[in-house]
């Protein structure tokens, strides 16, 4: 179970079309099955390879290399695999992504596989939940792949996923399913990668942030959000934030570059506060958290967060340790631990979450119009998720639920 501490990989290129791995034709060792990149090396899988991430990379597996699996793939938890292209250039590579051990809980979009046996193939048969998303796989025998589940289940969520020279669109073994999603009776989540010039973007370190988890950086990261810049950038791994920083509407994306944030203060306020208005869609990504409330959401915009990690309950031990950085004696069942708050009930908020775990404590989330995908709230709450108003819908060819809210569509990419 805790055999292999495969977690918190990540691999990010700046874009697929730049950042290619390329196997060798006729590559030796790649007539039988064997991967080109892996998130796992031993076989029998992990259940703590939480938080892998794979975006904006080509994997292209050559030729004359027909057991090339160009992606192994494993993650528990939160994850995702976004805006990837996995390609055979002779059409006659094994599979694309292969998930055949534990645990495999993923989000997927944006991806292109073309020209393998099998497009997905999902036989972890253990906490396996995939959503895949937006993407394109062409020139396959079959196209996505569930096999027998011994243990467990293998579940599949396919959402606006075309098909292109495939024979067999989708091939369910015992205890597994695919799920089709209407698209049209669920909501797409917005274009969170918005590309922003070194003049739009402050980096915290440059206004005086420290980094290091002892300094307190309240002021310095204050200052940077004050800069009138769009984006901006923690390029550090812990950043200790005992202060609340407010977020201006000048502000649209928030990189925390897979930084932590920590606060020694118990204290009922968040870390960060928005209390601007505007229409722009503001960004929160790539963050992990210890310690209270990262966010508390005040003015009517619409937020997206991606990839933040807040640590649940069962990890408080660990943080009551002399030199832990985070408040002492707090009770575990208390709602200090958490990524999201609506901070004014009163008005409806419009938010978008994305490969999160602990968003949010055990509360209800009061008036909050929701989409979400692959969103893991671990231990907080006797149910998944606990909704007071707000508005939800749900809808699926099978067994699948997704929510509505009356967001905008947005065209795949």
């Amino acid at each position: 179970m805790y055999a292999e501490p495969n977690w918190q990989i990540r691999v990010c290129g700046e874009l697929r079309e730049k950042t290619i791995i390329r196997l060798d034709d006729n590559a030796p060792g790649f007539k039988d099955p064997k991967a080109v990149v892996s998130f796992h090396v031993l076989r029998k899988g992990s259940n703590i390879d939480l938080g892998n991430i794979l975006e904006n990379v080509t994997i292209d597996v050559g030729r004359d290399n027909p057991g090339a699996a160009a992606l192994a793939w494993s993650c528990s938890n939160y994850g995702a695999v976004r805006c990837v292209s996995l390609k055979s250039a002779d059409g006659k590579a094994l599979v694309g992504i292969d998930m055949g051990v534990r645990n495999a809980c993923s989000e997927m979009h944006g991806l292109d596989i073309d020209g393998f046996e099998t497009g997905v193939r999902v036989a972890s048969g253990f906490e396996t939940m995939v959503m895949l998303e937006d993407s394109r796989i062409a020139r396959a025998k079959t196209g996505v792949s569930a096999a027998d589940a011994k243990h467990g289940c293998n579940m599949v969520a396919l959402r606006r996923v075309r098909m292109d020279g495939v024979d067999e669109r989708v091939r369910e073994g015992r205890n597994s399913s695919v799920v089709e999603i209407d698209a049209a009776a669920t909501c797409n989540f917005p274009i969170t990668d918005a590309r922003y010039s070194p003049a739009e973007t402050a980096c915290v370190e440059d206004f005086g942030a420290v980094g290091d988890g002892v300094h307190d950086d309240t002021a310095a990261i204050a200052s940077a959000f004050a800069s009138g810049r769009p984006a901006i950038v923690f390029t550090r791994a812990v950043y200790r934030i005992d202060g609340v920083v407010e977020i201006p509407r000048t502000v649209c994306c928030v990189d925390g570059l897979y930084a932590c944030f920590v606060t020694t203060v118990a204290r009922p306020e968040a870390v960060f506060a928005l209390r601007e208005a505007d229409s722009a869609l503001l960004v929160f990504r790539r963050a992990g958290f210890a310690g209270g409330t990262l966010f508390d959401h005040f003015a009517l915009r619409p937020v997206a967060f991606e990839d933040v990690y807040t640590e649940f309950p069962h990890m408080h031990g660990y943080y009551e340790e002399d030199g832990a950085a985070v408040p002492k004696g707090v009770d575990p069942k208390s709602g200090i631990w958490e990524t999201y708050r609506n901070a004014d009930p009163s008005t409806r908020k419009k938010v978008y979450v994305r490969a999160c775990i602990s968003f949010t404590a055990d509360e209800p989330l009061e008036n909050v119009d929701f989409v979400g995908r692959l969103v893991n709230n671990e231990h907080l709450c006797d149910a998944a998720f606990w909704f007071k108003g707000g508005r939800q819908r749900s809808s699926a060819r099978r067994a699948s639920t997704a929510t509505r809210t009356s967001a905008p569509a947005t065209a795949p990419r």
